[in-house]
């Protein structure tokens, strides 16, 4: 028998030793910095004070911890090479006023994003379920749903995006419980006229889409205020999509064009896609670059067909009153990996790029 079986004290302290080799290992983690594979590829995760990065990029590093159990994390980081050594990383990243770890403790650590849409438009999906889930009547969805939509304004606005559309109410909304939409209209009713203040304060100008005849005299007569007292020079343009539809608004540009060349007004032959678009409600505001929408639904649901043609879609299993600011700031960081092309193929045709580009096909 060897010394070890014969003293159990000896065996108790090789069972601590383990267990203290297991929690620095665990420690190395936690204040390490680690690389988490993603899919849109690996990112840097920091964890370490004074350091900031994008925790919450995926849901497996937030959840996972609660799930799986000791072992299964250390195999996890295992197949992911997630451990990566702190001090390698400070040591490959220039200390500059621009770097993204600054020796100076009060300069502000920039965001890993360096690219941000200047319009973001949202499909505000799943207030009602927001409410079932946690029996409360649709009307208490429905306003959690628009401090939302406030709260999301300003965030927007310090982070310097110019223009943000919410699409509040669809033409295929009044198809819903007169009650329900009701609730709605007051919603809206109510949130202008709070959000009013604050857009004058804040220098925020507000831009109306849709038919507004159909709706209530009383909520027509709130918007229309609301619109005119718009700022010239606003730090932000929101548009609010009530009673609006993509078909609706394509069209009834179309009728007006229409109308113009039977009148003469418009040779048919000046017909273009930025003519066109001066006639869509949304005329004057710039196409979306970003288009999230909330509750698990992927579809567009009749939201901006002709202008979100180029955009980059971004569907989120959040209900829209959960749609927080780290929800946000996740649907950026991935706005931020997404390489935009319209058309081309990247690389070809570019000013650098010395190689023609050849034909795919020679005629006989």
């Amino acid at each position: 028998m060897s010394k070890l079986h014969r003293h159990p004290l000896r065996k108790l302290q090789c069972f601590y030793f383990t267990c203290t080799v297991s929690f620095m290992f665990c420690l190395i983690f936690l204040e390490g910095a680690a690389t988490f594979r993603t899919d849109s590829g690996m990112r840097p995760l920091f964890y370490k004070k004074g350091i900031t990065g994008v925790k919450d990029q995926t849901k497996n590093i937030v959840q996972w911890s609660h799930r799986k159990s000791f072992f299964q994390r250390l195999s996890c980081l295992a197949r992911t090479r997630c451990l990566v050594p702190l001090r390698a990383h400070i040591n490959n990243f220039d200390h500059g006023e621009n770097s993204f770890v600054s020796k100076n403790k009060n300069h502000p650590i920039p965001e890993i994003r360096d690219t941000l849409p200047n319009h973001v438009a949202f499909v505000c999906d799943g207030n009602g379920r927001w409410a079932q889930q946690r029996n409360f009547p649709l009307l208490t969805g429905h306003g959690k749903g628009a401090d939302r939509a406030v709260s999301t304004i300003k965030t927007l606005q310090s982070m310097g995006v110019k223009y943000c559309t919410f699409f509040v109410f669809s033409t295929e909304n009044w198809s819903r419980h007169e009650q329900e939409v009701q609730d709605i209209m007051r919603i809206v009713k109510d949130a202008a006229n709070k959000f009013r203040t604050v857009a004058q304060r804040e220098n925020v100008a507000v831009r109306i889409l849709g038919e507004m005849d159909k709706l209530p005299l009383n909520l027509q007569q709130e918007l229309n205020q609301f619109e005119t007292l718009s700022q010239e020079n606003p730090s932000i343009t929101v548009s609010l999509a009530i009673n609006y539809g993509g078909r609706k608004d394509i069209i009834d540009a179309t009728k007006k064009i229409a109308l113009a060349v039977a009148e003469g007004r418009i040779d048919p032959d000046h017909v273009s896609e930025k003519l066109f678009e001066s006639y869509l409600t949304t005329s004057g505001i710039p196409d979306p670059d970003f288009v999230i929408r909330t509750g698990g639904e992927q579809r567009m649901s009749n939201f901006l067909l002709w202008n979100a043609a180029y955009a980059e879609l971004y569907f989120s299993p959040e209900l829209w009153p959960d749609f927080d600011q780290k929800c946000l700031e996740r649907a950026l960081d991935e706005f931020s990996l997404r390489d935009r092309r319209y058309g081309k193929r990247k690389g070809v045709n570019s000013p650098h790029d010395k190689t023609p580009l050849k034909k795919s096909f020679t005629s006989s």
